[in-house]
């Protein structure tokens, strides 16, 4: 019978070292410096930044715009008309609007009956150009068709303004 030579091999000579207590080091924490402390400040503020937490937000803001399109909008005693001054107004509001990100907008044309022009729109890029075919009609406005359509519109988290441009001849009803 033939004998084989003893060969250590590395993973032995590890084990060894660790149980005859050469090979174990402790673990030391790093020296506090300014340094450190500084590289630590910067980690942090750059994980809150990549998070973007909401420390306080308030309510998103929902305006809904009432626009009179009955005959009396036709009058001239504002130049050129009423029904163009409360669309140069509201172009305005809407202009306006992208100032406060998460703001929603929208438009009820009140004539004979009414009906939801914008709802809940954020971009006025989007909703200018919904307003070029817009014009008064002949007779009166239905402020009550208006009123019914409001809880269309509406979420109960959010702080909802009702904002009524027109000339206040025709509203008998109330709403």
């Amino acid at each position: 019978m033939r004998h084989r030579p003893t060969m250590e091999v590395p993973s032995i000579l590890v084990w060894r070292l660790l149980a005859a207590g050469s090979g174990r080091q402790r673990l030391r924490r790093p020296p506090l410096s300014w340094s450190l402390l500084l590289q630590l400040a910067i980690v942090i503020l750059a994980g809150l930044a990549l998070a973007q937490p909401l420390f306080s937000r308030s309510a998103p803001s929902h305006r809904i715009y009432f626009l009179a399109a009955s005959a009396s909008m036709e009058a001239t005693d504002v130049a050129p008309s009423r029904f163009a001054a409360a669309m140069a107004a509201l172009r305005s509001a809407i202009s306006a609007s992208s100032d406060s990100p998460g703001d929603r907008v929208s438009l009820i044309v009140v004539g004979a009956g009414a009906t939801i022009v914008i709802a809940r729109q954020w971009d006025p890029d989007g909703m200018l150009p919904l307003l070029a075919g817009l014009s008064p009609i002949d007779g009166g406005a239905d402020w009550t068709a208006a009123a019914a359509l409001v809880p269309e519109l509406t979420r109960p988290d959010e702080d909802t303004r009702l904002i009524l441009l027109g000339d206040g001849t025709d509203q008998a009803q109330s709403i």
